[in-house]
């Protein structure tokens, strides 16, 4: 980019857009709000967030002057000049990437910022660059702006995913708020021009059209479209978060099928409990050593590279926020299977208050203490998850699966506390949401009305 990322016209030029940014906002927050307060409350946290997507703005500006955002924002130049040059060149929006970075390298530019990193020409960063490319025709191609519709773009997707849970639970109306639109790492790291509003915004949707078809019964060809559309956007974009998605609903409805099979009649309770307990040592027989096979040759070759890399990244830019892991035997299915609690302790509970080296840091662990002493509480009033865990259609399992299944896979690719906190944000709004409707389920000494 060769003119200044952001210039004082920028913030004159926002005023106008966050009005037409609240008008959006305001309509969005009364479909899905039941009361006038509860409107108040949306557009108290979207106003939270915009302040948060300025200072994400300014950090990634002004004190870190380089990040991801720059490497989407320059991608997404050049496919708008290339649109203005020629009309034509829209097509390069629906193209894969590979498409226009073939066009760039026969019009000369393999030398130029538009073609140097080529990590950004992969599908799920050019993704970025693609919606971003869009916003620039209606904000003057300015960052700050599509910074700020990035940011709206995630709390429409925190917002879905708030109004759905409801469909779901009743009475706990302010604990689901809090959990699925107040978390501050989500508020702040969801800010800006990043992977993370796309993620947030397609999640949700996917999430609502989801809950909508198999539990509200109601099968619509608009619901169906938008649940395929958006599945490919997350896929595209982190295929991870979509993968663990459809394990945790799919476990989530058969649960939920088969919990309500045994509750007919004690016969169907003693043959499930009996198919299962023949069908897990039954399958580790057939394919036990093809499971272990894969584990050893896929999560063990996913730990070793992914600490190859961020060992080989502290070398050369300085140990910073470095999770420290060590004697890991990924050779073996038994020293990748220790590894596993490790792992998700450090993405659920790490950094520890004495592992901070900056200040971004103190709130992520100020907010890892909140969730210690809430996970903690829950524990004790649940006597250890044995208790008062029941949720309406039994949504804690889907919480608990997409949960532990997304911090598996974190556990296991990332080492760098500062990626992690980012790398958290689709689970948290579930994990948060359970764990505080359990609190106040357990403080309260209530049921769930059914829907």
């Amino acid at each position: 980019m060769t003119t200044k990322i952001i210039e004082y016209y920028d913030y004159i030029l926002l005023l106008p857009y966050i009005v037409i940014f609240f008008l959006l906002a305001r309509n969005f927050a009364k479909k899905h709000a039941e009361t006038p307060n509860e409107v108040y409350w949306l557009l108290i946290n979207w106003w939270i967030r915009m302040v948060a997507g300025l200072l994400y703005a300014w950090m990634i500006v002004y004190y870190y002057k380089y990040g991801d955002p720059f490497g989407y924002k320059e991608r997404s130049d050049a496919l708008f000049d290339s649109i203005l040059k020629d009309w034509e060149n829209i097509k390069y929006i629906f193209l894969p990437a590979e498409s226009f970075k073939d066009y760039l390298f026969n019009l000369g530019y393999s030398n130029q910022t538009y073609y140097s990193d080529l990590g950004y020409y992969s599908e799920a960063n050019f993704m970025v660059s693609r919606v971003s490319c869009v916003a620039a025709f209606f904000t003057f191609n300015r960052f700050l702006i599509i910074s700020f519709v990035f940011t709206n773009i995630a709390y429409y997707g925190f917002v879905l995913i708030y109004a759905t849970t409801k469909k779901i639970i009743t009475g706990f109306n302010k604990a689901l708020a809090i959990g699925c639109m107040f978390v501050p790492s989500c508020v702040f790291w969801s800010s800006g021009l990043a992977k993370e509003a796309i993620c947030m915004i397609s999640l949700g949707i996917i999430f609502n059209c989801s809950v909508v078809l198999f539990f509200q019964k109601k099968i619509r060809f608009g619901i169906i479209f938008k649940l395929i559309f958006f599945s490919y956007i997350l896929s595209t974009v982190k295929n991870y978060i979509f993968y663990c998605f459809l394990v945790a609903f799919i476990v989530w409805i058969f649960y939920d099928r088969v919990k309500r099979i045994m509750s007919k009649s004690r016969f169907n309770k003693v043959a499930v409990i009996l198919l299962f307990t023949l069908a897990v040592p039954g399958i580790y027989w057939l394919w036990g050593n093809t499971i272990s096979a894969g584990i050893n040759s896929n999560i063990g070759e996913i730990i070793s590279s992914n600490i190859d890399i961020y060992e080989s990244a502290a070398h050369s830019f300085g140990t910073g926020s470095l999770i420290d892991v060590k004697d890991i035997d990924v050779s073996s299915i038994g020293g990748i299977l220790k590894f596993i609690p490790q792992g998700l302790v450090n993405v659920f509970f790490r950094p520890f208050p004495w592992e901070i080296t900056n200040v971004l840091m103190i709130f992520t662990v100020l907010e890892n203490l909140f969730f210690v002493f809430l996970f903690t509480r829950v524990l004790i009033k649940s006597r250890f998850l044995t208790r008062k865990l029941f949720i309406n259609k039994n949504y804690q399992v889907f919480a608990i699966v997409v949960s532990i299944t997304l911090a598996f896979v974190i556990g296991i690719s990332t080492f760098n506390f500062g990626t992690m906190v980012r790398y958290k944000i689709p689970f948290l709004p579930f994990w948060a949401s359970f764990l505080l409707v359990i609190n106040k389920k357990s403080s309260d000494n209530k049921g769930v009305v059914n829907l």
